[in-house]
């Protein structure tokens, strides 16, 4: 603005008329020229504003940049051209009166904004805002991408759609009739055209009192044919009635133009628009099939064959191929244009409702443009192969989150405001428990704005944790909710509750160890206050942090604290929660089971007193289900994870709570034996994973490899190679070749190839994959100790026995430091007799094998029949070879046969033939030994 003013001041200087000009402007009429055809000069005052250059003319009139010297900046001035008739010059000056008086009843970013109207020389003029980055036709004159013109359209869309919410039909609705600031936002203008849809309320901001704008109905006379051929719809040309569905036909032919570089339609000569014949666009165009199908409906002939509302038609454009429903966000399309609203004015609503639209300007201060590319950026920084995609689910992960927070947040306000239905005391609470859902995405949206690697692989599972805005709308809950703090002590309960949101943040991206020192602060900064929910929710958060980080023994306490600290401020779902984590960690972590079952029961009364929640009731099965696995209870455990799995199903089918209880199902059906199910539930998880995280993310993988290990358990090797694979690529080209992950991912080919008898092939995979483990768990890992024990198995088999020794003897160091009861002994015990017997010791190798079995003994499930098969079929050979009890022989090798079957029959085919065999040579030579003693 500063060039603008002094170049007026400059010319004010040098032109004396021009001074005396602008200081007659407030008090009597300028003396200018009666004809303003001809290009005004510079410095030339029409009403207040001071002329500075023509900038162009259309068909109504002709466009000036001038100069408000009283708010000190530039506007447009529009005028209408001089007309040979009082006629024309009477309906032109009506129309332009209309424009400004339409658009007036505008504020919305995507529309182009008037200052004042008023009359110079007995014609009409509108100021408006000055823009300087052309029209969205010149913009479109390069060619570009049709992501990016759909986002240009989309934003722009948005204006037509405030327009008709307002009341308003645009009727000549064109490229030209679109600029763009030099921010690149584009604003609807020329609404010279437009006609109200329903009486106009009177304006309310912008008529200066010497010139109040009029309420206008209908100027223009039924029949009468207005606007642009080319993007007239049918019942325009006709000069039938129009409606918003008449915008959006001529939306559609400047979209299918903009994508296609054609003219939707071809009509012949004169023929009547029932005869136009829809072109099909060429068909090597990269404009998706959806889109097209979106734009064609548009296009209909009749009317009531198109969209129902340009918000039908925006929601259309945001359907995506892979995604039903997938809202883009950007600079200038789907949630952005919304948030950009906030930024650069409200979204008009009516007038009923104004008191209900301060939601996007909120989400705006956490969530738009800048601060997209900001995260962006940062994700591209990392380096990630993947990190363009991460950053596309978890952008998107982000504006739902928005885009339902923002929704929920209006309909709580007008629940009150509007239809009262709702108390002041239930809207406060409600805001509230919103303030707490923004309060913990704004902590995720400033930590991912840093993102390191990890962050990148797991962002979008982040957003997709962040705690549910259903909540807000649980009017019960909300009823039950704590007492507020007392001014003392809110301000720390509020540094508390920032803390753990960071906390929360930080968990969601997997750095544990940060979470945990964090919620542990947030937690003594909340003992300090006494105020017992803040205590309660931070309890619960370091206690499940703890329990992630392997730290049973310490959260078990953390979490019966938490427990206290929830009953005592009357917060039975915060109990209901500490009791389920409880049996979790009672349970399935420390194989508890009694205790376990009677905080269950527990559980169960709290639930039933707080009314059945459907969320409280899917984690207490899910943790009973679990719990119930660990106690080798496998039918029961499946019955409830069935009807966990049937809740979450009911409260999110899309969200990763249901596809994590189909994982945990899914799991527990292979142990169940039932491989088939368990199959199609690995399968649905992955399905769900890849929608919401993407298929290169980490819970993808973890859902595929599940799939693979079926296929396994099924025999169908090549199958389950081609899968390990594939997550394996994946998992080298996202996370690097070291990381730990890689080795469990070359772990699982190395047991394909062991299985099919390829010990050449399988030996690379497991010594990489212990390679890695020792150098990212160090050498007293568990981890560790099975790597060496998966490499010395092989070696054995290629009759290495030194190296395997060698191997053994690492693992037995490893496991010596471990208790006597851990799950990796059984396995250990099993490669040390199997070396035993390849040293033609069998004496020697009956002690590891006994003690293989004894660790074996009390658990059951397919991957200890893993270890207790082999263990039995080679201590029924130790004992013939060592002429110990041969009949207890027979009787081993029969039960790893079963055992074998159980574990999978067509997996071990070559184990169950080498068994079978064993037994019908070696019970065919007892029964001989028993005939020849008789005689």
């Amino acid at each position: 603005m500063g060039e603008s003013r002094s170049a007026v001041e400059r010319h004010l200087a040098e032109c004396p008329e021009c001074r005396d000009s602008l200081g007659k402007t407030a008090g009597s009429p300028s003396r200018t020229p009666n004809t303003i055809g001809a290009v005004l000069a510079r410095g030339t005052a029409i009403g207040r504003y001071l002329v500075l250059e023509r900038l162009g003319a259309g068909g109504m009139g002709v466009v000036y940049a001038a100069y408000d010297p009283g708010l000190d900046r530039s506007v447009a001035l529009k005028l209408v051209l001089e007309k040979t008739t009082a006629t024309e010059g009477t309906a032109m000056h009506e129309r332009l009166l209309r424009e400004g008086q339409a658009i007036a009843q505008l504020s919305h970013p995507n529309v182009v904004a008037v200052h004042d109207t008023g009359t110079f020389e007995g014609q009409v003029f509108i100021a408006m805002e000055l823009l300087g980055g052309g029209s969205l036709r010149s913009w479109l004159q390069p060619p570009r991408a049709w992501r990016e013109i759909l986002d240009m359209f989309v934003a722009v869309g948005q204006g037509l759609a405030a327009a008709h919410r307002a009341g308003i039909i645009h009727r000549d609705f064109k490229p030209e009739n679109v600029l763009l600031g030099k921010d690149g936002r584009p604003r609807v203008t020329d609404f010279g055209l437009a006609r109200a849809a329903r009486p106009l309320a009177a304006p309310h901001s912008i008529a200066p009192a010497s010139s109040p704008l009029r309420p206008v109905d209908r100027l223009t006379a039924p029949g009468e044919v207005m606007g642009t051929l080319a993007y007239m719809a049918p019942e325009q040309l006709q000069g039938l009635e129009s409606d918003e569905r008449t915008d959006q036909y001529a939306f559609c032919v400047a979209l299918w133009e903009s994508l296609y570089r054609t003219s939707p339609y071809a009509p012949a000569p004169g023929a009547p628009p029932a005869e136009w014949r829809l072109l099909e666009p060429a068909k090597d165009t990269k404009v998706p099939s959806w889109l097209r199908r979106a734009l064609q409906r548009g296009l209909h002939v009749e009317p009531a064959d198109r969209h129902p509302s340009m918000d039908e038609l925006l929601a259309a454009l945001g359907v995506d191929a892979g995604h039903k429903l997938r809202q883009r966000v950007s600079l200038v399309g789907g949630v952005a244009a919304l948030l950009a609203a906030a930024t650069w004015g409200t979204v008009a609503f009516q007038r009923s409702l104004q008191l209900c639209s301060g939601a996007p300007a909120e989400v705006a201060e956490q969530w738009n443009p800048e601060r997209q590319q900001e995260l962006h950026k940062a994700f591209l920084a990392t380096g990630r192969a993947d990190a363009e995609d991460g950053w596309g689910f978890t952008r998107d992960g982000f504006g739902a989150w928005f885009q339902s927070w923002a929704a929920m947040r209006q309909e709580a306000c007008e629940a009150t405001r509007k239809r009262g239905v709702q108390s002041d005391e239930m809207l406060d609470r409600r805001m509230a428990c919103l303030d707490r859902r923004m309060s913990e995405a704004r902590a995720l949206v400033a930590l991912l704005a840093r993102a390191d690697p990890e962050d990148v692989g797991k962002a979008a599972q982040a957003v997709q944790a962040l705690s549910p805005i259903r909540d807000c709308a649980d009017l019960e809950l909300l009823r039950t909710a704590s007492v507020r703090p007392s001014p003392v002590d809110r301000p720390q309960v509020e540094q508390t509750m920032a803390s753990l949101d960071r906390a929360r943040a930080l968990f969601g991206t997997g750095r544990y160890k940060e979470g945990l020192a964090t919620a542990s602060s947030a937690l003594e900064t909340a003992g300090g206050t006494g105020y017992r929910p803040a205590m309660a929710e931070a309890g619960l958060l370091v206690g499940r942090l703890q329990e992630h980080l392997g730290d049973i023994k310490a959260a078990e306490p953390t979490l019966f604290k938490a427990l206290s600290d929830a009953e005592a401020s009357g917060r039975d779902d915060l109990v209901a929660l500490a009791l389920s984590d409880l049996v979790r960690v009672l349970g399935l972590r420390q194989a508890r089971f009694v205790e376990a079952h009677a905080w269950a029961d527990l559980a169960e009364a709290v639930i039933a007193r707080v009314g059945e929640r459907e969320v409280l009731r899917a984690e207490l099965l899910r943790s009973l289900g679990q719990t119930l696995r660990a106690e080798q209870q496998v039918p029961a455990a499946v019955e409830h994870l069935r009807r966990s799995l049937a809740l979450w199903q009911k409260i999110d089918p899309d969200g990763l709570e249901t596809a994590e209880a189909l994982q945990i199902l899914a799991i527990t059906l292979r142990l169940d034996g039932k491989l088939q199910e368990a199959l199609a539930a690995f399968q649905g998880a992955l399905a769900l994973r890849e929608k919401k995280v993407g298929p290169d993310s980490d819970l993808a993988a973890t859902s595929r490899n599940g799939i693979g290990l079926i296929l396994l358990a099924l025999g169908r090797f090549d199958e389950a190679l081609m899968v390990f694979r594939q997550s394996l690529a994946t998992m080298e080209r996202t996370l690097g070749p070291k990381h730990l992950h890689v080795a469990n991912g070359l772990n699982n080919i190395g047991v394909v190839f062991y299985e099919q008898g390829r010990f050449g092939e399988a030996l690379p995979y497991f010594e990489r994959a212990l390679a890695i483990r020792e150098a990212a768990v160090g050498s007293d890992s568990p981890k560790l100790a099975d790597s060496c024990v998966d490499v010395a198995q092989v070696l054995l088999e290629l009759g290495e026995t030194d190296r395997a020794r060698t191997r053994l003897e690492q693992a037995r160091a490893i496991l010596e430091k471990l208790p006597t009861d851990h799950p990796s002994r059984a396995g250990f015990w099993l490669g040390l007799g199997r070396l035993r017997m390849e040293e033609r010791a069998p004496e020697k190798a009956l002690e590891p094998l006994e003690q293989s079995l004894k660790a074996c003994e009390g658990k059951n499930g397919f991957a200890i029949d893993t270890v207790r098969a082999p263990a039995q079929f080679l201590l029924a050979k130790a004992l013939w070879l060592a002429n110990r009890d041969r009949r207890l022989a027979l009787e081993l090798a029969t039960l790893a046969r079963e055992t074998y079957g159980r574990a999978g029959r067509e997996r071990f085919r070559r184990s169950l033939l080498e068994v079978g065999n064993w037994l019908s040579i070696h019970a065919l030579e007892a029964k001989s030994q028993a005939v020849r003693k008789q005689r």
